[in-house]
């Protein structure tokens, strides 16, 4: 399986999945330096929505600042 058809069936299985739980939104973070999970975020179609920093990670950390990302499931 090629990268590009692993992220589609992951996706149509998230979403088959919410609309059987009655899930309507997810979302999800990872460090502002990871490029590869902000990738897999935006091809299955979420928005980054904003930044945090991580509450657990001290200042200074190199993964202390996040980004957040949303997607509206549809029923």
């Amino acid at each position: 399986l090629r990268t590009t058809t692993v992220v589609i069936t992951f996706f149509e299985t998230v979403h088959t999945l919410a609309a059987k739980l009655g899930i309507e939104e997810a979302i999800a973070f990872t460090a502002v330096t990871n490029r590869r999970s902000q990738r897999v975020m935006q091809k299955i179609g979420m928005e980054c929505v904003g930044q945090f920093n991580h509450p657990t990670l001290p200042e200074g950390h190199p993964l202390r600042r996040h980004v957040l990302y949303w997607i509206g499931i549809k029923g």
